[in-house]
């Protein structure tokens, strides 16, 4: 993959920078979002418990890696060869990074539990 930067993207922490979606934000969640253009890797970030991902790309193809941080694939998530919207799933806590490889804008946002 080619970056279009090689500045690591940094999250957006709440649900106003979140993807649009047709869910309310819920009380005991956190909502780290990531937008960008093109290929980019995010930094490093930590999610608490299983995590849903929201994703929008303006047009295909998009591709997204959730990588754990030795670099190992954390998870399979389904391209959009077309763009538009998709969801995924990070199936356990722990400290991942994305490398996504995209031909356009895009947001993802990562939305986990965090009530004690």
């Amino acid at each position: 993959m080619s970056e279009h930067s090689t500045a690591r993207l940094t999250p957006l922490n709440g649900p106003e920078h979140a993807v649009p979606w047709p869910t309310p934000f819920l009380a005991g969640t956190t909502m780290l979002t990531f937008w960008g253009t093109g290929d980019r890797v995010t930094e490093p970030f930590v999610v608490t418990g299983d995590a849903s991902v929201r994703i929008a790309a303006e047009k295909g193809p998009f591709v997204m890696r959730v990588l754990h941080p030795d670099g190992t694939d954390a998870t399979t998530l389904a391209p959009l060869p077309n763009g538009g919207l998709g969801l995924g799933a990070i199936p356990r806590a722990g400290t991942y990074t994305l490398e996504i490889g995209a031909a356009g804008t895009w947001g993802v946002t990562v939305v986990f539990e965090t009530r004690p």
